[in-house]
């Protein structure tokens, strides 16, 4: 019997054979047209040789008999070249150990030619930081004892790179040798973390205590700090759970430069004089917002209560905002959320904790901010004009009305209790599911 077939199935046989076609021609058209590795540009690998010295106080560094900085260069060490922006791949090395060497390597990745200015870095390549320091001088130098150098490219032979003249290296930073004391009694402090504030730039040393004063001698940080001129500074210190603090003005580091200093630091003490008051990113007391920013700090939250006797923390600041994620988008978690969510607030505060605040947390608050007037039908059943009023007078945001905010206090397996605000001067206390989503309001414990 003869087979019919259909004028679909002739079209569609026409198709494929047409696709087969031109898959042929392609795969006939791309056989041709293959780059062999031959064919590949090479990368061009320079060599770079320069004659290179150091100012008085770059890398390495170590203290001398004679309680001085002694500097060198050392074979080990890696010099990183940058063309404009671009840090080229490969590094330089010293030849020999000295105050003088010659710096000798290979970079590629970056297209040099004469004229071209070159920047030459140590210890590490990348924008400059002095983040992450823990106040002892092999971590400086190591880390965060940079110099650098220019240099113009005379000709370029071959790959051969001359430059013109030799490199000049000098230090973009101060190293500063800190003695910390209790200016009450003269002793010797052992501060956990020490925040350097010249008005326009905050630095915090977070410290060891074994390590750092094990290498160093009791009381004693080592910090790399960009050098300024006739500036106003602040140190504040972290010791167990009292914050001390010292100032002075017309303040001069010069980069290149080693300054021994013994600091006489005074305790802070909280009161309640400081409620309604900011406590800032560095721990230290400020009258608002804006005298923070001022001091070069950042306000973190508002003191609203102060303890009897601080056996642990002196007392409780509240967050300046709710907490919210997705760029503001969300505003309101479960209870379970709330609790992660506050422990996370930010920014940080060097001598506190964050978290969710408890049922007693909110009655303490409201007690230590009253004002005349203020009352309690019952301990959260009260108008708090003196809290609402101090929150805004600070520059905090206020706390919305008709809004519930968490606490950390349980009501059961299920339940979780609540402040709701139902004005701008009154609250209660309430319950609800831990699946509602409620509003969150950090406290912190300094």
């Amino acid at each position: 019997m003869k087979k019919v077939i259909s004028s679909y199935q002739k079209n569609f046989c026409k198709l494929i054979g047409a696709w087969l076609a031109i898959g042929a021609f392609t795969t006939s058209c791309t056989n041709n047209n293959v780059i062999s590795d031959e064919d590949k540009p090479t990368q061009q690998i320079y060599t770079l040789s320069v004659d290179a010295d150091k100012d008085n106080a770059t890398r390495s560094l170590s203290i001398t008999g004679q309680g001085k900085l002694g500097v060198e260069w050392l074979k080990s060490e890696h010099v990183y070249v940058k063309k404009e922006a671009t840090w080229a791949t490969g590094s330089l090395q010293p030849q020999t150990n000295g105050s003088t060497t010659n710096l000798a390597g290979t970079l590629s990745d970056v297209t040099i030619a004469a004229n071209d200015v070159l920047t030459l870095q140590f210890p590490k390549s990348g924008d400059i930081t002095y983040d992450g320091q823990d106040g002892i001088l092999s971590t400086i130098s190591a880390n965060y004892d940079y110099a650098q150098a220019s240099v113009t490219v005379a000709s370029v032979d071959g790959n051969d790179i001359k430059t013109v003249g030799p490199a000049h290296f000098t230090s973009q930073q101060a190293i500063v040798k800190f003695t910390i004391k209790d200016k009450s009694n003269d002793a010797i402090l052992t501060p956990t973390k020490l925040i350097i504030n010249d008005g326009s730039h905050e630095l915090t040393v977070n410290i060891n205590l074994s390590s750092t004063y094990q290498t160093n001698g009791t009381g004693i940080v080592y910090v790399a700090i960009p050098g300024f001129t006739s500036k106003n500074i602040t140190l504040s210190a972290v010791v167990g759970n009292e914050v001390f603090s010292y100032t002075k003005s017309n303040v001069t580091f010069t980069n290149g430069h080693y300054y021994p200093i013994t600091v006489k630091m005074t305790k802070q003490v909280p009161t309640t004089d400081h409620i309604g008051k900011i406590i800032a990113t560095n721990g230290l007391i400020y009258e608002n917002a804006s005298a923070a920013t001022t001091a070069g700090t950042v306000a973190a939250g508002m003191i609203a209560y102060i303890r009897d006797e601080p056996a642990y923390h002196h007392g409780l600041a509240i967050a300046l905002n709710d907490d919210t994620e997705n760029s503001g988008s969300t505003s309101t978690f479960t209870f379970s959320d709330a609790m992660t969510k506050a422990g996370a607030h930010t920014p940080t505060v060097v001598s506190g904790t964050w978290r969710l605040p408890t049922q007693e947390d909110w009655v303490n608050m409201f007690t230590g901010c009253k004002v005349d007037g203020d009352g309690a039908t019952t301990e959260l059943n009260r108008t708090i004009n003196g809290f609402m009023s101090k929150l805004s007078s600070i520059e905090g945001a206020g706390i919305s009305n008709s809004t519930s905010y968490w606490t950390n206090t349980p009501n059961g397996d299920e339940f979780a209790y609540n402040i709701y605000f139902s004005s701008d001067t009154s609250c209660s206390l309430q319950s609800q599911s831990r699946m509602n989503k409620l509003n969150v309001r950090a406290v912190l414990d300094f």
